[in-house]
């Protein structure tokens, strides 16, 4: 369960960018909640509590998987990079919802 949780349910295992595949999900929801006029506000908080997400299965999940590989960044190990585009999107909105 753990593997396939920082690997965001199998995307940190596709061969090419696997980085760039665990950001897709939230891009996603990103899109989604613009797409459907959601509120700033409830936008920061949704994003929020994904990077936390993210935040949380990397640190409690990543060692097993980086003591299995011996790597200390295992190319499927894309948690990070999922908490990392939902921090990267908080200015975005946070900015738009200010004008």
């Amino acid at each position: 369960m753990k593997r396939l949780l920082v690997s965001c349910f199998g995307l940190g295992r596709l061969p090419i960018a696997p980085g760039t595949w665990g950001s897709m999900p939230v891009t996603v929801a990103f899109g989604l909640l613009c797409y459907f006029g959601i509120s700033g506000t409830s936008m920061l908080v949704i994003l929020a509590v994904l990077a936390l997400l993210g935040s949380v299965v990397c640190v409690k999940c990543s060692p097993e998987r980086i003591a299995a590989t011996g790597n200390s960044d295992p190319g499927e190990v894309v948690a990070d990079e999922f908490a990392g585009q939902a921090v990267t999107f908080m200015p975005v909105v946070y900015v738009s919802a200010s004008n």
